[in-house]
């Protein structure tokens, strides 16, 4: 027999109890009143359970009722709204519980979707009243209760909890990345109840207490450096910095920073706050050395030499460590050069920009010179140093963008850590400038950690200076000539000049690298280059008017003075002082030099054309050479690098290169050299390639100028 509206209400009593109180007392005091009426009432009791059942078919719970064959008889306006879209499928208004059943497990794979088919029917026909959670038919997650109804049928109440669960998932989510968050964090975080007593305290927290969590805020040593305020929980004032000293037994005071929140109510009623601690101790120990001083770079608004002084001490001294990073850059007076200083100011503001943005917000950045910076990072853990650096270099090594243009710079870097490498200022400043001359010694952009074997090799560098200084006093350097002579004919096609040195401090010849470093170091170079240049107009005057003189005579400068503006006329200067043609001088060009900055290069260069000396461009193909060097330096000589002749004859490629160069200087009208030639054979494979001069053991070592034009000369054989 179909159940009323009168009925399903009734019956539904029961379960909305679990879900609408107010609902359920309605219902509970209908019943009680239609069993004590009299018959003469029995119709007010009826009117009441209709009002009772339009409540029902209002609530926003889901309600519905189902006869003995499981087909719906009566459902509330939840329920219909909810399962609209089904019905409308279905093509019924009154399904079959069955149905409903196949359309919420249709999706399932077949053997899980007949198991959990089977679970929904036993428990819809077991209806115990038990609460459970469940999907629905339409995919919403429910809190649902099933009671047996008088003739074999079933009344279903569900709540849909969808929006609950999902938020439930959304905070515990949140939580845990809250968690951790608060784990990794380098501020101290201390939740605390309204009696003081710890909740709950990150690592950093413990760490600040020497590795022991306090049990409460009552007696742990903290004490604020200033007033309290009375408003803020403990004393501490909301949201906005205090100052607090941290006294801990047997160690230093720490200075930190504290904030706290509200007082924050909790599920069960109860007040909490959170504090949050910063130790800034070495921070603050640094800025009270600098106060009085005058800070900060004009032009970068970086901290200067003082403050960095100031600085340091409080980083060698800081008992947690640290690290000194010294970083000077390449390239800044190329890019003067190249594009003005104006654009070379430009690049040190966004050079000192990307330092400060590299590194944590207590670490500083000091611009200690013209192209210098310091970075000095308290608390810094030995292991994140070096990290630390090559995000410094990767940073720099970003083109820079002056107007419409595109500036590239590289940086030594020097790294030290304290205590480990220096437990003074003073200490750990020369270990950090000794890794960064390491660093400038290993070539552009290298990034050096400082070790006590630099120690030995600076002072090893030391020595040669001070050798290298005596060595001008004691006028210990000469000129070895080698001679360049034609194939075939074995006559003088020119010679080079090579410098050698032997010191009478150091007891041994200092090898020609070894005496540029020196010189470099020393700030020497430029007068290197200057007695080479005279040394080799002398020569040239001796040699003067003699027959069997080489037609010219070839020197080596460094980039100091190539690049230097007043070179060129340096250069004219002493051949006019010897009376020396300028035709008879041949300056030769590293080749790395002019992958440095091409155009200040090729300006070098034209200046010396115009005073007429001859220019080669040295170990050619050496790996650095490209179509533009050639097309824009005004040379008149290619030298093949040692390092492809040395692979002659027996290499293919390299006796292919040989020939591609050869033919690309025939086209260019240029002059060719074989440098480091030993053998018969590696002559003949140049002289089958195109060449017609070599250098090299085969035809002549570097002796003394007096061994190479002795009184009488010596008859030279032809070499074929």
């Amino acid at each position: 027999m179909p159940l009323g509206p009168l009925t399903v209400a009734l019956l539904l009593a029961v379960p909305l109890a679990t879900f609408a109180p107010a609902v359920a007392a309605w219902v509970g005091v209908a019943l009680a009143a239609l069993a004590a009426a009299t018959e003469g009432g029995r119709r007010r009791a009826v009117r009441r359970h209709a009002l009772l059942a339009e409540v029902l078919a209002h609530v926003p719970q889901r309600c519905a009722a189902y006869g003995a064959d499981r087909r719906l008889i009566w459902a509330n306006a939840a329920w219909r709204q909810a399962f609209a879209p089904i019905l409308a499928r279905l093509g019924t208004p009154r399904p079959r519980y069955d149905d409903l059943v196949a359309l919420a497990v249709s999706e399932l794979p077949p053997l899980q979707r007949e198991t959990e088919r089977a679970r929904r029917l036993a428990r819809h026909l077991a209806a115990d009243g038990r609460v459970e959670e469940d999907i629905a038919p339409d995919g919403a997650r429910v809190r649902l209760a099933r009671h047996a109804l008088q003739g074999g049928g079933v009344a279903t109440v569900a709540e849909d909890v969808t929006a609950l669960r999902e938020h439930e998932t959304r905070l515990a989510e949140s939580e845990g990345r809250m968690r951790a968050v608060l784990e990794v964090l380098r501020v101290g975080i201390w939740h605390l109840d309204a009696e003081g007593r710890t909740v709950f305290a990150n690592p950093q927290l413990v760490a600040l207490f020497g590795g022991r969590l306090p049990p409460g805020i009552e007696g742990c040593g903290l004490s604020l450096a200033g007033p309290a305020d009375p408003s803020g929980p403990f004393g501490f004032p909301i949201r906005h910095e205090a100052e607090v000293i941290l006294a801990r037994p047997g160690a230093a005071p720490l200075r930190l920073l504290a904030t706290a929140s509200p007082w924050l109510v909790g599920a069960d009623g109860g007040r909490t706050t959170v504090l949050s601690l910063q130790d800034v101790t070495p921070l603050k120990t640094a800025q009270a050395r600098i106060e009085h001083l005058t800070e900060h770079d004009a032009l970068t608004g970086l901290p200067n030499r003082a403050a960095f002084r100031a600085a340091l001490e409080a980083v060698a001294l800081d008992s947690q460590g640290g690290a000194l990073l010294l970083l000077d850059l390449d390239r800044l007076a190329s890019v003067n050069d190249q594009f003005g200083h104006e654009a070379g100011d430009q690049l040190l503001r966004d050079a000192a920009r990307r330092l400060r943005q590299s590194v944590r917000p207590t670490d500083m950045v000091c611009r200690l010179g013209e192209d210098e910076f310091a970075i000095l990072a308290f608390d810094l853990p030995a292991e994140a140093a070096p990290a630390l650096g090559a995000r410094l270099l990767r940073q720099l090594r970003e083109p820079f963008v002056l107007g419409d243009r595109e500036a590239f710079l590289t940086a030594g870097l020097g790294l030290a850590r304290a205590p480990q490498d220096g437990d003074t200022a003073e200490a750990l400043l020369r270990a950090a400038q000794m890794a960064l001359e390491e660093a400038k010694a290993q070539g552009r952009g290298a990034s050096v950690l400082f070790e006590p074997s630099l120690r030995r090799r600076r002072e090893e560098r030391a020595s040669l200076r001070q050798a290298l200084a005596r060595g001008f006093a004691e006028k210990e350097f000469a000129l070895h000539i080698q001679p360049q002579r034609h194939l075939g004919t074995g006559m003088l096609a020119g010679a080079e000049a090579l410098l050698r040195w032997h010191s009478a401090a150091l007891g041994r010849n200092v090898p020609p690298p070894e005496l540029v470093a020196a010189a470099k170091e020393a700030g020497l170079l430029r007068d290197l280059d200057e007695w080479v240049l005279r040394e080799g107009a002398r020569l040239l005057g001796l040699w003067q008017g003699r027959p069997d003189a080489p037609p010219h005579l070839g020197i080596n400068v460094t980039a100091a003075s190539l690049l230097d503006g007043g070179f060129a006329r340096s250069v004219a200067d002493v051949l006019d002082g010897a009376g020396i043609a300028p035709q008879r001088l041949e300056i030769e060009i590293p080749e790395d030099l002019a992958v440095r900055d091409l155009p200040a290069v090729a300006r070098a260069l034209s200046a010396l054309r115009e005073v007429g000396v001859r220019l080669a461009l040295d170990d050619f193909g050496s790996g650095h050479t490209n179509l533009p060097h050639l097309v824009n330096l005004p040379v008149q000589s290619l030298k093949l690098d040692r390092s492809i002749v040395s692979l002659l004859p027996d290499d293919p490629r390299a006796y292919a290169v040989t020939r591609a160069t050869a033919a690309l200087a025939r086209a260019m009208q240029l002059e060719m050299v074989g440098e480091g030639v030993e053998t018969e054979a590696q002559a003949f494979a140049l002289r089958r390639a195109g060449f017609h001069v070599v250098q090299g053991w085969l035809v002549g070592r570097p002796v003394p100028a007096d061994e190479f034009l002795p009184a009488a000369p010596p008859r030279q054989a032809a070499v074929r």
